[in-house]
């Protein structure tokens, strides 16, 4: 990377631009023989002293990167960032790629460990699925307002994206959403928001969030994540899913014996087999099945108004 090219990345884009353009150059070698040698070592040592290298190998890479032109770039009159900012900048940039490049393979530390939390967690969110605004001591009409479903959405959206940075991002756009909402109800601090994003949290029930979240704290830069709203915010979106795990009937505003009737009601529904027609299960059913299922039960309907007008005839005559 020359200076001319190290002045025009101003952004995520052009760095990702200028990497793929000339897969011949020398930055491009460096990160695809680093990655190359990292995953290899990955399969035969302990994957959190892996873990340690990966990021290693992101600093040096950063460093002997903005080195070469840094001091130069600080010369000029008329930049807006100082050179921490501007080494920030890039050692984010590439953090975002490399970790991409590596993300199948260093998603989750201990895969069939992780894997196990991510079901339990996602399936308890699913039995406490009952729990309402008012338990939370949320206007109704919040979760209605516009803008409700889309802080759901991005969060969903968490385990498709594929590095820390992005993952964080779509935390921010759901938490942006949130203060929108309260802004509009002219409800802002911590007390309004806070419930607000348990509640929307719990509803969006993303996939894999024990490994998302293990995910981000392995590999983001936490000095940095500290400083930040991004960090506030996923140190909010962290915090609501131990509560959530932790959740009593004391603090949804209901009794002890309510709050096991609720859970024992969604585990006896959980335990009954998804069928809904000859024994086909619900995800296996397509159109034309559920064409038939309308029709059987359009004719079971008509059978039974005949029969309820045969009945009413025989009462007629007995009388």
């Amino acid at each position: 990377m020359n200076f001319e090219d190290f002045l025009k990345i101003h952004r995520y884009f052009d760095f990702y631009n200028f990497i793929k353009k000339d897969k011949s150059q020398t930055l491009y070698q460096k990160i695809r023989r680093g990655i190359v040698i990292l995953l290899h070592q990955r399969k035969k040592e302990d994957p959190r002293e892996n873990d340690n290298k990966i990021i290693e190998f992101i600093d040096k890479i950063t460093q002997e990167t903005v080195e070469k032109h840094i001091l130069k770039w600080n010369k000029q009159q008329k930049r807006e960032k100082t050179i921490k900012q501007k080494t920030n900048e890039f050692r984010e940039y590439f953090e975002r790629y490399i970790l991409r490049k590596m993300y199948t393979r260093t998603f989750r530390l201990n895969p069939k460990e992780d894997e196990e939390k991510d079901k339990a967690l996602r399936a308890f969110f699913r039995k406490l699925s009952f729990i309402k605004p008012k338990h939370l001591e949320i206007p109704e009409d919040l979760v209605k307002q516009k803008g409700a479903h889309k802080a759901r959405k991005k969060l969903q959206e968490i385990n498709n994206a594929k590095n820390p940075h992005d993952k964080i991002e779509r935390i921010c756009e759901s938490c942006n959403q949130i203060n929108k909402i309260l802004d509009r109800a002219n409800m802002n601090g911590a007390d309004s928001f806070f419930p607000f994003f348990i509640y929307q949290v719990l509803h969006a029930n993303p996939l894999n969030i024990h490994s998302n979240i293990e995910y981000i704290l392995r590999f983001k830069n936490s000095n940095l994540l500290s400083m930040t709203q991004a960090g506030y915010y996923f140190t909010n979106f962290s915090s609501a899913v131990r509560f959530l795990e932790n959740l009593t009937a004391q603090q949804v505003l209901m009794s002890q014996e309510e709050f096991e009737n609720h859970m024992n009601q969604i585990k006896s529904e959980e335990n009954e087999p998804k069928y809904l027609f000859e024994n086909v299960p619900l995800e296996k059913l397509n159109i034309r099945d559920l064409r038939d299922i309308l029709l059987e039960y359009k004719k079971i309907a008509l059978e039974n108004e005949e029969l309820k007008g045969i009945l009413q005839k025989k009462q007629l005559k007995q009388k």
